[in-house]
């Protein structure tokens, strides 16, 4: 499709970014868009969420495939269920040596270890750890979250990169380090999904947006990164630009700002 955005793709965090209460997306933000593909433009989320919470969203407008699972998964939301594209998985003997280490990790409240369709909740103490554990290792791993209220310590982040240096690890929230594949992230998962939609050639402006730490590689590798104005310090330092926050309309104002 032709028109002024055609060889644009914005890609956007959903929670703290795209939407003000992780449910739904502000009625400026969805006119800009609709607006924004009307003429030609791409647009899509990347987040943590597994891609059927991102399918069931109501009124996305998303018209391309979808990035989830904090850059593990890209898959094609739009089917039912969606369709797996591209993923990158965490090696099983990382995930079986962090299972067998959690009880001793007296730090952290909780260990969740995510596939494409849900994930598993081990903690201290509990009967069904190994059960839940040997479940986790019969499918596909795409990421893990290590928990602990109300947020992840230094040291926490320390052990975890001495620990399991297979692993790339970095925050989604205050609360929670999540470790993922060296591929995977947001940042390479666009870098694919760029590749997917026929490449730089067809793919001529990347924008990426989001507000905290795993968006950082996305805005990184993006023509044009931008942070919101209520993202995290260092998410604003890694940013080509600052717009207003997630509860004024971020997106909007960004395809304003493009034209």
């Amino acid at each position: 499709m032709g028109g002024k955005f055609s060889g644009f793709l914005i890609c956007s965090d959903f929670d703290g970014t795209l939407t003000c209460d992780g449910r739904t997306v502000p009625r400026a933000n969805l006119e800009a868009i609709e607006r924004f593909e009307s003429e030609g433009g791409l647009f899509t989320v990347a987040s943590g969420r597994f891609p059927g919470q991102i399918a069931a969203i109501p009124d996305l407008c998303i018209n391309t495939f979808a990035v989830a699972v904090n850059g593990s998964v890209i898959a094609d939301i739009r089917e039912r269920p969606p369709r797996l594209l591209w993923t990158s998985e965490v090696d099983r003997e990382v995930v079986r040596r962090l299972g067998e280490r959690f009880e001793r990790m007296t730090d952290v409240d909780a260990l969740i270890i995510h596939s494409a369709e849900d994930s598993v909740t081990l903690r201290h103490g509990s009967p069904d750890n190994p059960e839940l554990l040997l479940k986790a290792l019969s499918r596909p791993v795409y990421k893990f979250i290590l928990m602990r209220e109300p947020e992840i310590t230094p040291e926490i982040r320390e052990y975890a990169a001495r620990e399991f240096p297979e692993v790339e690890f970095e925050q989604s929230w205050p609360a929670g380090l999540e470790g993922r594949p060296g591929n995977a992230g947001k940042g390479n998962a666009v870098r694919t999904l760029v590749e997917l939609l026929g490449g730089r050639e067809v793919i001529h402006t990347v924008i990426a947006v989001g507000d905290y730490e795993n968006d950082i590689s996305m805005i990184r590798y993006a023509d044009t990164g931008y942070a919101t104005a209520n993202a995290a310090e260092n998410v604003k330092a890694a940013a080509d630009r600052v717009t207003v926050s997630n509860r004024d309309g971020a997106i909007a104002a960004i395809i304003r700002d493009i034209g």
